[in-house]
């Protein structure tokens, strides 16, 4: 085993290595702040892997008709991402795979008049474009396809590809697979793993304030770092890393999945109900030659998070059923999990934005949505400025990692796990 003498001293040790933890770094690199950031399992392990991919722009927060503070709060994310998986935004994301620029929004007939004018008014017509028939994807060419059919201007990306650019690109500052506890510098022992605030402190009398003295271990290397700040970006594990449970609340999902045929097609679609919430929301994945994965969202996950396992399938294949009542799903094997989605405090509802909080040299932050995460970052980043006003970034002396830490591990997907 390695193991590094000297303290290597940072601005920022990032726990948690989903996508807001991926962009907090990326973005404090590329302001010059020294950073490193830590990850217990595999980079994106938890919420990010088992998200859809979707890059949301709030119009499906429009979905009764109005406009929304979620649905104008987010409304710029889609273009901000495209400009970086174009390679010409703020982060170059150019090596990230997207499923789609659009997705399909399906108002089924007992909503078309009212979600029609909706969409067709100044507000949304630059979200949502009317879809002829002839351009309908094919398995939403049946003659039993009846409502109206919309282009949304949201993209979904390949969530692996999407970690895969982020470890590419900061491999040096990403250590998976670790474990950490803060230690006394003064002491032999070290506290526990949930980082005690007030246990471990280093005050260099250089005037730069104190620092956390944290002890990373991995199969191979010991290292010990000295960090101006601690930045929990552990989606559930917040909480309890921080010691901070008030802040905190859990939305549970139970997605579902299901291989099916190619023949049915590669389907990024919203079913739309008289809801704030997609009746279904369906995202292809590809699996092998001969199937594809067909991830489904929306209402059948929100109320699956109160059903068990079989009866959440047997929900899925209703509405799957009911609604491409063409398709023979007979065959398909189904399977289920749950995601605690852990958001920021906003009285059991969904938060509008990113939650962020702060305590002394401790930042406590959540993404609420994928498409959030820059905006979190920007957060994160001017409030790291703010608490050390006279810690300014060291542009020429950007912090690199030893180089016998491994390769960033990146989650699997769930079909990819049984």
């Amino acid at each position: 085993m390695t193991e590094q003498s000297t303290p290597m001293t940072i601005d920022a040790l990032i726990v948690g290595g989903g996508i807001a933890g991926l962009w907090t770094l990326a973005k404090l690199t590329n302001a010059g702040y020294r950073a490193l950031l830590v990850e217990k399992s595999a980079l994106g392990s938890g919420q990010t892997i088992h998200s859809q991919g979707i890059i949301h722009g709030g119009t499906k927060y429009a979905l009764l008709g109005k406009m929304t503070n979620a649905q104008r709060q987010i409304a710029g994310m889609p273009d901000y991402w495209r400009d970086c998986l174009a390679g010409n935004g703020e982060m170059d994301l150019g090596d990230v795979t997207c499923h789609t620029q659009a997705q399909t929004l399906w108002a089924l007939p007992q909503l078309s008049s009212r979600v029609t004018g909706f969409f067709a008014s100044h507000l949304m017509k630059s979200h949502v474009t009317k879809i002829p028939t002839a351009d309908r994807p094919p398995v939403l060419q049946h003659h039993q396809c009846q409502g109206n059919f919309y282009a949304l201007n949201e993209p979904v990306l390949d969530v692996k590809s999407l970690l895969m650019c982020f470890a590419n690109r900061y491999r040096h500052h990403i250590i998976t697979d670790a474990k950490w506890q803060l230690a006394h510098p003064q002491a032999d022992n070290a506290c526990d793993s949930t980082f005690d605030n007030n246990c471990a402190s280093d005050n260099d009398g250089d005037g730069n304030g104190d620092y956390k003295i944290v002890s990373i271990k991995t199969a191979n290397t010991t290292l010990t770092v000295k960090a101006a700040h601690i930045i929990y970006t552990a989606g559930k594990a917040n909480a309890s890393l921080s010691n901070d449970t008030a802040n905190q609340q859990i939305r549970p999902l139970r997605m579902v999945y299901a291989h099916v045929p190619k023949t049915f097609g590669q389907l990024y679609l919203h079913v739309l109900a008289a809801s704030d919430k997609p009746r279904l929301t369906i995202t292809t994945h590809p699996y092998d030659e001969q199937t594809n994965i067909w991830y489904l969202g929306g209402h059948v996950a929100e109320t699956g998070a109160h059903l068990s396992d079989s009866e959440t399938i047997t929900l899925a294949k209703k509405e799957l059923t009911a609604i491409f009542p063409w398709l023979d799903f007979s065959q398909c094997p189904f399977a289920s999990f749950v995601v605690d989605r852990a958001e920021g405090s906003h009285a059991g509802n969904r938060p509008d934005t990113p939650v962020v909080h702060s305590d002394s040299q401790t930042i406590v932050a959540w993404p609420t949505k994928l498409a959030m995460a820059p905006m979190l970052a920007d957060a994160i980043v001017a409030m790291v400025a703010r608490l050390s006003p006279t810690n300014p970034p060291q542009t020429n002396t950007a912090h690199t990692a030893p180089p016998t830490f491994a390769t960033p591990r990146i989650a699997n997907y769930p079909w990819e796990c049984n």
